[in-house]
């Protein structure tokens, strides 16, 4: 069942990476991040939560994404939570199992 449940975040995950793409249709300055730039990403260590993400939960990253995302608790800010949603990919992606 736990494997189960990781393959659908994962697949959740994706698809919600692929409908931001998909729904960027001109440039903007979001963020203020240049095309080349990667965001700096630090975290709040006092923040259980993102402790985790710092630590590479994909869950913790995944929740701390959508906190940028919203702006609820951090500022909000698309690229950083862009880059934090590929990151909870590419940890979810290591722990998915397949039968």
């Amino acid at each position: 069942m736990a494997s189960f449940h990781k393959q659908i975040n994962f697949i959740t995950i994706i698809l919600a990476t692929g409908m931001s793409l998909f729904a960027c249709t001109e440039k903007s300055d979001v963020g203020n991040h240049s095309e080349k730039e990667l965001p700096t990403i630090t975290f709040d260590m006092s923040d259980p939560m993102q402790r985790e993400a710092a630590a590479g939960d994909a869950d913790a990253l995944y929740d701390l994404a959508y906190r940028y995302q919203d702006g609820k608790g951090v500022p909000k800010d698309e690229a950083i939570a862009f880059e934090l949603f590929k990151r909870a990919a590419r940890h979810e992606s290591s722990t998915v199992k397949t039968p």
